[in-house]
C-alpha cells in the first residue's frame, strides 16, 4: 500500500516544533512557514553561561515557595557551613546500566515503521477513527450544507485511510508546498506524483477537517479535554517501551500558538515566545517518558503540578512527572524555574539526587553564597544536610544547587588562549550533559515540522505528540539497535 511504503520511507523521525505564526484560514490548516526552522546557538557562548535569571512564563512568572505565601507557617532555619561532602547522601542505582533498557521487544530486524507502532498502537488509531467519525456525523446532523459542498461526500474512516492521511501530513513537513492545494496541482511545475495516489485532496480536507480525539460532551471543565484521552494513552506507550537509566531531566517546551487561548503562556527565553507550554521529563539521548501541559491555574486540580501546602507549583510538576522513577537512586536535573531547596528536600526524602541551576531570590538559599561577589573562576558554596549551592563566576556568576556534588572541578577538554587547560565545576559538567536530551529532542523535532497554521489548537498538540514526540522516541530506540542509521 502506498501509505505504508511512505510510513517506512519517510518516517523520518522527524516531527514538530513549528515556528510558525497562526491564521485564521481554514484553508492554511498546513500551509509552511519559512520561520519553521531550528535555529542552532551561535557557539560563542560558554557552556558555563547558565542563567541565573527569571524567565517570565505567563502566570507562573512570579514562583512563590509555600512558606511564604500561607499564613502560619513559619520557615525552617538551615544551618549552612563550608563544603566538606561527608553529608552528602549515597544512594545506590541498582540498574547502573551504560543506556536505558527497552522493556518492549526491539531487534535490529525491525523496520521503521514498527518501531513507530510501539508508540502509536492500534488503540490509539481506533479512538482517532471512532471520535473523527463520531464528529462528523455529528456535524452533518446538527448544520444545514449547501448542496454543492464537500462535507456532504463524508464517508466514515477506518484505521488504514487514518495512518495514511497522518502520513501526507508528516510528507508535507518534507516536502513543502505554499498550499494544500498545490500537493493536488497538475502542472508541470507544482506536479507531485506521489500525493495523489495515496489520497484525493477533497478526502484529505474533509479528513483534516473532522479529525477529532475525544467526545466534546465528556469532558465539560477541562480545557485539555480534547486531548487528554491520547496524551494519556500515548503517555502510557512511552512509559512501557523503554526503561531510563540514572540520569533524568525536567524542562518546558512550547508549542507556537498565538490565537486566543485561555491557557496560552508567553515565555520571552523561548525563540517561540508565545503557546501552549508542555512540562517534559526526558533522558540524556531524548526519549520523553512523561509530560503534561500547563492549563493554567484554574485547571490546578485536574492536571500534574497541583501546589499543596508544603510544595509550589514549581516543585510539584517536577514530583509528578518523575513519580514512577522516584525511590530508586536516580538523579534529576532541573533549571533555575524548578530548581529549590525545597524542591532537594523532597527529593533526597525519595531516594532522589537532584541539580541544576538556582535563581538568587529562591526561599533557603545561603546568603553567604548569593550575595558573594567573586573573581573569574572563584567559586564559593556551602552545604546543609546533603544539599550543597554554589557559586561559580566565568564570563558571568552561575549559582547552582547539588545533592550529589561537592565542588570539585574537572577538565573540559578545551584550552584557553594561553594554552591553559579549561576547567569547571563537575556538577556544571554534569548538569549540561543531563539537559541536552531535551534540547536534543526538540532539535530533531523541528527540523521537518507537520505543524502547520491552524485555527484549531488542539489539532496542534495532538500532532505535536502523534507525529513528533512520538516519532523522536521511536528514533532513539530505532538508532540504539540500527547502528547504521544516519539519521
Amino acid at each position: 500500500m502506498a501509505a505504508n511504503n511512505f510510513f517506512i520511507s519517510s518516517n523520518v523521525f522527524y516531527g514538530n516544533r513549528n515556528r510558525g505564526e497562526d491564521s485564521d484560514d481554514d484553508e492554511l490548516d498546513f500551509v509552511a512557514s519559512d520561520s519553521d526552522e531550528y535555529r542552532p546557538s551561535d557557539g560563542n557562548s560558554s557552556d558555563s553561561d547558565l542563567p541565573d535569571s527569571t524567565e517570565s512564563s505567563g502566570e507562573e512568572n512570579e514562583e512563590i515557595e509555600p512558606s511564604e505565601q500561607i499564613p502560619g507557617t513559619s520557615k525552617r532555619t538551615d544551618t549552612w557551613t563550608t563544603v566538606t561532602g561527608q553529608s552528602l547522601k549515597a544512594f545506590v542505582f541498582e540498574q547502573n546500566t551504560a543506556r536505558a533498557t527497552d522493556i518492549l521487544p526491539v531487534t535490529s530486524a525491525m523496520r521503521p515503521i514498527d518501531v513507530y507502532n510501539l508508540m502509536v498502537t492500534e488503540d490509539i488509531f481506533q479512538l482517532i477513527v471512532i471520535e473523527t467519525n463520531k464528529n462528523a456525523n455529528k456535524f452533518l446532523q446538527n448544520i444545514t450544507i449547501t448542496r454543492n459542498s464537500r462535507s456532504k461526500r463524508w464517508e466514515d474512516t477506518n484505521i488504514p485511510e487514518i495512518k495514511q492521511f497522518l502520513g501526507l501530513v508528516m510528507y508535507m513537513g518534507i516536502v513543502k508546498y505554499p498550499s494544500i492545494a498545490h500537493y493536488w496541482n497538475t502542472g508541470n511545475f507544482f506536479k507531485n506524483s506521489f500525493v495523489p495516489k495515496v489520497m484525493s485532496r477533497n478526502r484529505f480536507q474533509l479528513i483534516l477537517k473532522f479529525i477529532h480525539f475525544a467526545d466534546n460532551s465528556a469532558f465539560i471543565g477541562n480545557r485539555l479535554g480534547k486531548v487528554s484521552t491520547l496524551l494519556e494513552l500515548l503517555e502510557r506507550n512511552f512509559v512501557n517501551a523503554r526503561t531510563p537509566n540514572e540520569i533524568l531531566a525536567v524542562d518546558e517546551s512550547m508549542i507556537p500558538w498565538r490565537g486566543r487561548l485561555q491557557f496560552r503562556q508567553y515565555n520571552p527565553g523561548k525563540s517561540h515566545k508565545y503557546g501552549v507550554k508542555v512540562y517534559k521529563l526526558c533522558d540524556p539521548y531524548g526519549y520523553t517518558y512523561t509530560s503534561s501541559i500547563y492549563a493554567g491555574k484554574t485547571e490546578s486540580n485536574i492536571q500534574r503540578g497541583r501546589p499543596t501546602p508544603t510544595t509550589s507549583h514549581s516543585t510539584q510538576i517536577v514530583l509528578d512527572l518523575a513519580e514512577k522513577y522516584l525511590d530508586q537512586g536516580r538523579t534529576i536535573a532541573t533549571d533555575n524555574f524548578y530548581t529549590s531547596v525545597s524542591l532537594a528536600k523532597h527529593l533526597l526524602d525519595r531516594q532522589t539526587h537532584l541539580f541544576g541551576t538556582l535563581r538568587n531570590n529562591r526561599t533557603g538559599n545561603p546568603k553567604e553564597v548569593t550575595n558573594a561577589k567573586l573573581k573569574k573562576h572563584e567559586v564559593k558554596g556551602m552545604e546543609d544536610s546533603g544539599i550543597v549551592v554554589a557559586k561559580w563566576k566565568d564570563k558571568r556568576d552561575v549559582l547552582m544547587l547539588s545533592t550529589k556534588h561537592g565542588l570539585e572541578e574537572v577538565g573540559t577538554g578545551k584550552r584557553n588562549r594561553d594554552g591553559q587547560e579549561t576547567k569547571k565545576l563537575r556538577m556544571i559538567v554534569d548538569y549540561n550533559h543531563a539537559k541536552q536530551g531535551i534540547d536534543i529532542s526538540d532539535q530533531m523535532a523541528c527540523y521537518f515540522t507537520p505543524l502547520r497554521k491552524t485555527i484549531r489548537w488542539y489539532h496542534k498538540i495532538a500532532f505535536e505528540f502523534l507525529l513528533s514526540t512520538s516519532i523522536v522516541n521511536a528514533l532513539v530506540i530505532y538508532k540504539k539497535h540500527n547502528k547504521k542509521c544516519t539519521i
